[in-house]
């Protein structure tokens, strides 16, 4: 009995100590970067900053302002008024889910992340409710799919339906399921809306914001550092470093010697997942690290279906024989 909590205790300490020595590693790495490659860093710097400036702070803006002023000001639940009699039969959401279940299919990353932690930040939902949404709730607007994905990425090669189709079904599936097999308990309405937060709505979107675009200048500089170790003939390693953020990566995929099929199937999965660079934006709005496994476990799912959905459409003919000879 006394070698159970003494092993533990190790363990537990060998952790600390290996992820503040991978951390020292990964600081140093960057000033040792810095240093040797001040091109692409300032390369990177630029494109990151100007991301934000021209990209991200003109789609996420008005979105994070408003949806703070919902809050702050209770008039969030008049808008879930009339989503909820749908969305309570589909996702079992309460009221004020269903304002989030809406935000995070229009809104785009990372808002639906950042609006389940106003929800939970002003006990308006449950943990439990949370943890559901989590799955389920955080995905790329639809002006971004259509505008940029559809239009810009794959120069309107498929319909702006299917690409639409392909990346939001899957969540919306997984959703429905999430809520009817592992969260099955109908959600109730919490109305303890007394949250008398000193934080400003103009305090609060401006912080938001400034998390979000020091996030993607990181990526772009880390990006602008790995392109010098990578040829442009090596389109695997591209498309990995291209998922770092998605944004430039997409339109970088877009010029690959791809096939559209396969561009389309690599711009769908980047979208569905957001990528590492918006995964690390979402999950720093969540209160603690016990809520991160139901995110991963969400876009896990949606890619599964996504996948089995894109088999299906492109193959539905091959399908389709395959039964009829079977019958």
């Amino acid at each position: 009995f006394y070698f159970i909590p003494l092993s533990y205790i190790i363990n537990k300490k060998m952790k600390k100590s290996f992820v503040k020595y991978f951390e020292l590693i990964c600081c140093l790495l960057c000033i040792l970067f810095i240093i040797l490659l001040p091109k692409e860093t300032i390369l990177g710097v630029k494109t990151g900053i100007n991301l934000v400036l021209y990209s991200m702070i003109p789609s996420l803006l008005p979105f994070i302002l408003i949806i703070n002023i919902l809050i702050k000001k209770k008039l969030c639940n008049i808008i879930s008024k009339f989503f909820y009699p749908i969305l309570k039969h589909i996702f079992k959401a309460s009221q004020f889910s269903s304002f989030i279940i809406i935000c995070g299919f229009l809104s785009g990353y990372p808002l639906g992340c950042k609006t389940i932690f106003e929800g939970l930040k002003n006990n308006l939902i449950s943990e439990d409710e949370a943890k559901k949404l989590l799955t389920f709730c955080n995905n790329p607007s639809i002006s971004y799919v259509i505008n940029y994905v559809s239009y810009l990425c794959l120069d309107s090669y498929f319909k702006n339906s299917i690409v639409i189709m392909f990346i939001f079904l899957p969540p919306i599936i997984t959703g429905i399921i999430n809520s009817h097999l592992f969260f099955s308990k109908q959600q109730v309405n919490i109305c303890n809306t007394d949250n008398n937060s000193s934080i400003s709505v103009l305090n609060n979107t401006v912080s938001s914001l400034i998390k979000i675009g020091m996030y993607i200048i990181i990526f772009t500089t880390i990006n602008a550092w790995l392109s010098i170790f990578i040829s442009n003939d090596n389109i695997p390693l591209n498309i990995i470093t291209s998922f770092m953020e998605i944004i430039s990566g997409s339109k970088y995929v877009s010029q690959l010697s791809l096939s559209t099929i396969h561009k389309l199937f690599t711009l769908c999965i980047f979208s569905i997942t957001g990528g590492i660079c918006i995964f690390i934006q979402s999950i720093s709005f969540l209160p603690s690290k016990s809520y991160i496994k139901y995110y991963i476990i969400g876009k896990i799912e949606s890619l599964l279906i996504f996948c089995i959905l894109f088999y299906i459409y492109f193959n539905y003919k091959t399908i389709f024989n395959f039964i009829i000879s079977l019958l």
